[in-house]
């Protein structure tokens, strides 16, 4: 085989989705970064870390639920990304832990088997309105309850973190 279809042969195997080669690097983010992800992850942008944009997030399939929320007064409609296609995109080593990071440091775990169960939003928009940090935005950990009435739990209701900033997967 000449040099010339080995070398195109291995670019498609790299860039072709489902390839039996798979690349390591993700683009760099255009625009602010809104969410790293560090930690047991595949797929890097900077050093051994993902970051990510709000254009990357939304390259992912955009959701919509009305749900319930321990936090809000009346029930609500939330717009966003699925947790798990964020992991999934990352590289994010499957049965891990997921301790999510606020903009104000505060943390919580989530199990691996909520991202398999439920479909975990990162939410970026409330009622059609786009989350400010005074809001509980850039992105906010959203549960669906209504689906689900074991989900309203207080240890769920305290994996809703809002003003999310880091996802490090243990």
């Amino acid at each position: 085989m000449p040099l010339r279809l080995v070398i195109i042969s291995l670019v498609l195997l790299v860039t072709v989705p489902g390839g039996v080669a798979e690349a390591k690097a993700l683009p760099m983010p255009s625009g602010a970064v809104i969410l790293t992800v560090q930690g047991d992850i595949s797929k890097h942008n900077q050093g051994k870390t993902a970051l990510l944009s709000m254009k990357m997030l939304r390259q992912f399939k955009v959701v919509n639920y009305a749900t319930k929320s321990p936090w809000l007064s009346a029930r609500a409609r939330f717009t966003g990304v699925l947790l798990r296609d964020v992991l999934n995109y990352v590289g994010a080593r499957k049965g891990s832990d997921i301790k999510a990071v606020a903009l104000d440091d505060y943390e919580a775990t989530i199990p691996w088997s909520d991202v398999e169960r439920y479909d975990v939003l990162l939410a970026f928009k409330v009622n059609g309105v786009t989350l400010k940090r005074r809001d509980k935005g850039p992105l906010w950990i959203v549960y669906p309850q209504d689906e689900h009435t074991e989900l309203e739990a207080a240890e769920v209701a305290d994996r809703w973190v809002w003003q999310l900033e880091t996802l490090e997967i243990k």
